[in-house]
C-alpha cells in the first residue's frame, strides 16, 4: 500500500484516529502527514484560546511509535524508535469542536469532532499555503522550524 502515498511535491494527510494511545497505518507511513487532535478552552489570553491534547469519554488521537516504520530523517525525538505518531493537531475534542449546520437530520447547529475534523483543518492550511516545492515530502514541512 505505501506506493500510494509517495508523491513527491503533493501533502497527503491522513487521521490519527480517535482511540487514543494507538497507532494505526495510513498515519504512520513515512510520507504522510499524521493528524492529531486537542481539545480547546476559551481564556483571557492574546489568543482567546488555551490548546491540549484531546482527551475524555469521547476518545482521543491516536498516537505513539509505529511498530513497523522506521523512522523518517526529519523526526528527532528520542521517545519513539520508529515513526512517532502524530506529526501535527487541530481542535478534534467533540465537545469544543466545529459547528455545523445539519438542514437534513439534526436540522440546527451541531459540534463535530475527532480527527476526522482535524485532518480536513490542516489539509486546508496545507491548501492555503500554496503548492508545495516541487520533489520534496510535505509531511516533512512541520518539522522544518519546530518552534513555529
Amino acid at each position: 500500500m505505501e506506493p500510494y502515498y509517495i508523491h513527491t511535491g503533493v501533502a497527503v494527510l491522513a487521521s490519527s484516529g480517535d482511540g487514543n494511545y494507538g497507532v494505526a497505518y495510513q498515519a504512520d507511513s513515512l510520507y504522510v502527514n499524521s493528524v492529531g487532535g486537542t481539545a480547546l478552552v476559551k481564556d483571557t489570553s492574546a489568543r482567546g484560546w488555551s490548546e491540549s491534547v484531546w482527551s475524555n469519554s469521547y476518545g482521543g488521537p491516536g498516537s505513539g511509535c509505529s511498530l513497523y516504520e522506521p523512522k523518517p530523517s526529519f523526526q528527532h525525538d528520542t521517545g519513539c524508535a520508529k515513526r512517532a505518531v502524530a506529526d501535527v493537531a487541530a481542535v478534534a475534542d467533540p465537545t469544543t469542536g466545529v459547528s455545523v449546520y445539519d438542514s437534513y437530520q439534526a436540522s440546527g447547529w451541531q459540534v463535530y469532532g475527532g480527527t476526522s475534523v482535524s485532518a480536513p483543518l490542516v489539509t486546508g492550511v496545507y491548501a492555503a499555503a500554496g503548492t508545495p516545492a516541487a520533489g520534496t515530502y510535505p509531511n516533512a514541512y512541520p518539522y522544518a522550524k519546530p518552534s513555529a
